[in-house]
């Protein structure tokens, strides 16, 4: 089996190929794959930035309605520095110049899965668990992201409008140049406004715009992945290791009985059979047991016992942990009238259930009474 990535890459293989994922669950290899539920983290030069517009986004603004109002006909108040929004522009663009990529950073958990870890009878159930509380979490950083992604945009909208706001006075500035009171409220060169503002107002936006892109692009690639594993863990819900109809056929078993006031009597069960049957929710819902009991006299001359064929239907049973259990009741038809059980463990690779089958005698008491054991070893 070749080298699997990481399982949240392998979970993009969508929901309608989970069943074949599972299915790799019986290769032998068992590479390691790691589930990281993330925050997607907003890059520092990102956040000054941000933070630096609702500080400065204002002076663009004033400027902007400095000269609506002289356009209007008023004699504004206040004064409008081009020296100071050139160097309030270039400090902006100075934060956000060359930031790097969005990072998937600041990892909330993180979690070591295994192939062994979800086909082991033993440990399936906690890695599952693993798997369930990494999407959980997925699903928190994916909304966290979400909000850092709304911060990123209103960034981006008090940027544009700031641009706006200087493209506004460069085309407009014409208007009131040669009004008498134009120097006293716009102070500097004008041309700051065309050759400096505007330019590195225009790159923070352009950052902006690119960071919001890649931001997004991030975010959308973690719902993907959250989508995948969610579908793909729906549809390991609905499979355990341990499921599936067991089998097993030995040589049987036999044992001696009888004594004192009787003969003594040796019984075999021979040419055994055994079945059980476990579904997905690791629960024993059917099987059945069958043989044939041979008895014989060891110090005395009767006639020959005939063999008779005992057949046992399923009663009930239960798995805990490592351990099956189930319970057979004998076929009306047994002669004599009989039960089983059997008692054993589940290997940790799920791969057999080993333990012992029980029959015996129910309708006699002691010393007629009897009880074979037989190693037993189911497969599927």
């Amino acid at each position: 089996m070749k080298q699997i990535t990481p399982i949240v890459a392998r979970f993009e293989i969508g929901a309608k190929k989970a069943s074949k994922w599972i299915a790799c669950l019986c290769a032998t290899a068992a590479p390691t794959m790691i589930v990281h539920a993330q925050s997607l983290d907003i890059d520092a030069l990102i956040m000054k930035t941000i933070g630096d517009l609702a500080s400065e986004v204002p002076s663009f603004l004033d400027a902007e309605s400095v000269l609506q109002s002289g356009i209007s006909g008023n004699q504004p108040s206040g004064t409008v520095s081009f020296a100071q929004l050139a160097d309030k522009a270039h400090k902006l663009e100075d934060d956000i110049r060359n930031p790097p990529p969005p990072p998937w950073t600041g990892w909330s958990s993180t979690y070591t899965v295994s192939l062994d870890d979800l086909r082991n009878c033993q440990t399936h159930p906690a890695a599952m668990g693993r798997l369930a509380a990494s999407s959980s979490n997925l699903e928190k950083a994916i909304k966290d992201g979400q909000t850092k992604l709304a911060r990123i945009e209103d960034g981006l909208k008090q940027a544009q409008a700031s641009l706006d706001a200087a493209k506004f006075l460069d085309q407009n500035l014409q208007k009131v140049i040669y009004l008498p009171w134009y120097g006293s409220i716009f102070i500097g060169d004008m041309i700051d406004v065309n050759t400096k503002v505007i330019p590195a107002l225009g790159g923070v936006v352009t950052a902006l715009a690119n960071y919001r892109t890649q931001f997004n692009a991030s975010l959308d690639q973690a719902k993907a992945q959250s989508g995948n594993l969610q579908a793909n863990l729906a549809q390991m819900q609905n499979w355990d290791p341990m499921a599936g109809t067991w089998h097993w056929s030995g040589a049987g078993g036999g044992t001696n009985f009888g004594g004192g006031n009787y003969y003594q009597y040796h019984v075999d069960f021979n040419g055994p059979g055994a079945q059980l049957v476990i579904d997905n929710s690791r629960r024993v819902v059917g099987g059945a047991v069958s043989g044939t009991m041979i008895e014989r006299v060891l110090n005395g001359h009767v006639g020959v016992i005939p063999a008779n064929t005992h057949q046992f239907g399923f009663s009930g049973g239960s798995v805990s942990g490592a351990a099956v259990n189930a319970n057979f009741i004998g076929n009306p038809a047994n002669a004599p009238k009989t039960a089983a059980a059997f008692t054993g463990g589940v290997a940790a690779n799920c791969s057999t259930i080993t333990g012992t089958l029980r029959v015996w005698r129910t309708d006699v008491g002691a010393p007629l009474n009897w009880s074979v054991a037989m190693p037993v070893t189911l497969v599927r």
